[in-house]
């Protein structure tokens, strides 16, 4: 609804308030007698309390209505850019591992080793590439430097990181080589972290690292099909799925 349409009726509202109470001042001048076998300051207390409280609710009604509509930019940029949600990343979860359920072209994604990921979605991802999806992951290389500063970050003993990327690696070239229907691929880049990116179909999960956190800690930004914001992600995706003189195929 409008705002110049909610501040009509909000007046309207206000008028009707005012006409209760006024009223309600009017029959004052009467206090004895009756109406309709109602005492006339029985009536009176009710008009006048009616009216007092209408007028009251148009009020607020009319501040929040300001309010909102001074906030109607930040509105405009969430709209524009289809940001849909942020939460911590792990309270998303259950929101993608639907996704994923119910995934019917294919998931990129940019992570680390992803260990409990895989843990969790390992036979899944499997059954879904037997199915002729496609699976696109980028990961930094299990050699750079970056691994061995990142396990200090997140407290993980030496080479907790590193191990879980070579597993993931190991895991998708023993995918691949079953020659399954769909296809997945794994690519390493030697460079500073990118963000956490999670693309399932077209719906699309951003994120930073943290330091002191597991990714699973982070917050997280959830960007609605087609969006100007999951289209904007999607695309770096593939700038640097495509550029040879930053990652390089490993499966």
């Amino acid at each position: 609804m409008k705002f110049k349409t909610i501040t009509i009726l909000n007046s309207l509202i206000f008028l009707i308030g005012f006409a209760f109470s006024a009223i309600g001042i009017i029959i004052e001048t009467e206090k004895t007698g009756t109406f309709l076998c109602i005492p006339r300051s029985a009536i009176q207390n009710i008009l006048i309390s009616v009216g007092c409280s209408i007028i009251a609710t148009s009020i607020i009604s009319f501040i929040m209505t300001w309010y909102l509509n001074d906030d109607k930019e930040a509105r405009r940029v969430i709209d524009k850019w289809g940001l849909k949600n942020i939460e911590v990343r792990s309270a998303l979860n259950y929101e993608i591992n639907e996704k994923l359920d119910n995934m019917k072209d294919g998931m990129d994604i940019v992570a680390f080793g992803m260990k409990n990921f895989l843990a969790a979605k390992k036979q899944l991802l499997e059954d879904k590439i037997e199915k002729g999806r496609s699976i696109r992951i980028l990961t930094i290389a299990p050699d750079s430097k970056y691994v061995a500063q990142r396990e200090l970050e997140e407290k993980e003993p030496p080479g907790q990181i590193r191990n879980s990327i070579a597993e993931l690696i190991s895991w998708a070239e023993r995918v691949k080589f079953q020659k399954k229907r769909g296809t997945i691929e794994v690519k390493t880049y030697d460079s500073l972290p990118q963000d956490m990116y999670q693309k399932v179909d077209n719906y699309v999960y951003v994120g930073p690292f943290h330091y002191g956190k597991p990714s699973q800690q982070t917050i997280a930004y959830e960007y609605r099909p087609d969006s100007k914001g999951a289209k904007y992600y999607s695309d770096y995706f593939l700038k640097l799925w495509e550029d040879s003189n930053f990652c390089k195929k490993i499966v």
